[in-house]
């Protein structure tokens, strides 16, 4: 799967990263309902919360970044999500897996609108957002797998 969504092009990769990364949305919706979305810095004890519409309001921004061309909405949400993104790599902030997985999708989303580089792994960004997602869905049990792939067959087109 890596290789045939690195192999789409750039309008069809980000169309799908953003599907996926909507069809989450609701692990991370339902999440935020019920929990607190904060952390506490192991290294300084700073408390930390997290904006509720975080995500939703990044998928909008790309959303609104491919009509307008302007990155510096962009820019200040991928700031936001620096900390946080720490917070998870330290353990400082501890997501349900689903949950955690719809997170790191909709960064990765940003990441790969803004700078679509490979990773450590020879993963571009887009991919690694539709596979959090995929991931977050499945575990979630939100979409079956059937599903899943009828959706991706829907970009070889």
């Amino acid at each position: 799967m890596k290789d045939w969504i690195n192999n789409l092009p750039t309008d069809k990769k980000i169309a799908l990263a953003i599907q996926f990364a909507k069809l989450a949305l609701p692990i991370w919706d339902k999440y935020a309902l019920k929990k607190k979305l904060t952390y506490r810095d192991s290294i300084v004890g700073i408390k930390h919360t997290i904006e509720k519409n975080l995500l939703l309001n990044t998928i909008t921004a790309v959303e609104s970044y491919l009509v307008s061309n302007d990155k510096h909405t962009l820019l200040q949400l991928y700031s936001s999500f620096q900390e946080p993104i720490v917070a998870l790599q330290d353990d400082d902030w501890e997501l349900p897996n689903e949950v955690c997985k719809t997170f790191y999708s909709v960064y990765n989303l940003l990441k790969g609108v803004l700078e679509n580089k490979e990773n450590t792994f020879g993963e571009e960004s887009l991919y690694v957002c539709v596979n959090q997602a995929i991931e977050a869905t499945d575990t979630a049990k939100l979409l079956s797998i059937e599903v899943i792939k009828t959706m991706l067959l829907a970009y070889e087109a």
